[in-house]
């Protein structure tokens, strides 16, 4: 049994038994109520510190970020700051059955499902789950065996093909995009909420949330000191590519076979 599986809940893996602690995550959602989804580790807090703090007028970092937006099973108390009194509720569900009725409106920010590989591998060791290699780990990525949100290619394609995208209530953020223009996309999402901001805003909003700011928030916070690993930060590399340093040709051609595509398909560049 791999190192993962032995020291992760068992109950996040079981999607069948995770049936009924999801619906019950999700009740007290309002059809006036947005989702901020993504695959873990795939840029969620960047933005959703960003848009936290346009949002909510305050500073946002590890130790409050849910003041504003919390995770879906804590948003009941959420303050109200959308139109209507709509929330802003974070979420790393698929679009699946049961939980998918509860999806009004989101916004999904999608990563190169490679990086996401390698970030979460570091993330695990950073708390002590997992001291194996990265090709195993890879494998149990693919597998959808890390948690319980299935694979990676499947949770894409889940909301990429969801009605919401047809009917204009669904934002596809990628990360990448968010790197290379902050400004712009962040302004994007804000005006998709219904709370548009002048540039001049998101401009110094981004400013505020750059990666070393970041690295400074999360070096003086509680999060970082419960962490088992202090020498991988939470904020790790924070750009795109970094896969390439960590990957294998194996790695590679298994990625790539098991995605089947997916990744061309999104405009990233082919493994091979």
């Amino acid at each position: 049994m791999s190192q993962v599986q032995s020291k992760l809940p068992r109950l996040r893996h079981n999607r069948h038994v995770r049936l009924l602690p999801v619906v019950y995550r999700h009740t007290g959602v309002s059809r006036r109520d947005a989702f901020l989804v993504s695959y873990p580790k795939s840029g969620n807090t960047w933005l959703k510190f960003m848009l936290a703090h346009l949002l909510g007028g305050r500073e946002a970092d590890l130790d409050n970020d849910s003041t504003v937006i919390a995770d879906v099973g804590s948003h009941r108390a959420t303050p109200r700051v959308l139109p209507q009194g709509g929330r802003l509720i974070k979420s790393h569900e698929p679009y699946t059955s049961p939980q998918k009725r509860f999806y009004n409106k989101a916004i999904y920010l999608i990563r190169d499902g490679r990086d996401v590989a390698v970030s979460y591998y570091y993330t695990l060791i950073r708390r002590g789950l997992y001291e194996g290699e990265f090709g195993p780990f890879l494998r149990l990525f693919l597998s959808g065996g890390v948690d319980g949100y299935g694979p990676w290619h499947q949770h894409v394609e889940s909301w990429l093909s969801c009605p919401l995208r047809e009917r204009g209530s669904l934002l596809v953020l990628k990360y990448e995009d968010l790197l290379v223009d902050p400004v712009d996309n962040l302004s994007a999402a804000m005006e998709f909420l219904g709370v548009p901001v002048a540039p001049q805003q998101a401009e110094q909003t981004v400013a505020a949330y750059t990666a070393e700011r970041m690295r400074e928030r999360e070096r003086t916070s509680r999060f970082h000191e419960r962490k088992q690993r202090r020498d991988i930060m939470f904020v790790r590399t924070a750009q795109a590519g970094d896969w390439a340093q960590t990957f294998t040709p194996e790695d590679q051609e298994l990625f790539s076979r098991v995605t089947g595509g997916l990744l061309e398909r999104l405009g990233y560049a082919s493994p091979s």
